[in-house]
């Protein structure tokens, strides 16, 4: 699936911030719900290292 540049599938991003979230997934659930981003899709790498960042803090 071609998601142009800068675009991540909904999936990938999830697993990536579980992983940040150190497997924590309900942590990393709420860091998700909070952001606004959508249940399924795609969302911006931008959108991803945003969450990421809050996540972390």
């Amino acid at each position: 699936m071609d998601l142009g540049d800068g675009a991540i599938a909904v999936n990938l991003a999830k697993k990536i911030l579980t992983d940040d979230a150190g497997g924590a997934i309900p942590r990393a659930q709420a860091a998700w719900a909070d952001a606004g981003l959508p249940g399924a899709g795609a969302i911006t790498v931008e959108q991803l290292e945003q969450v990421r960042a809050k996540l972390q803090s």
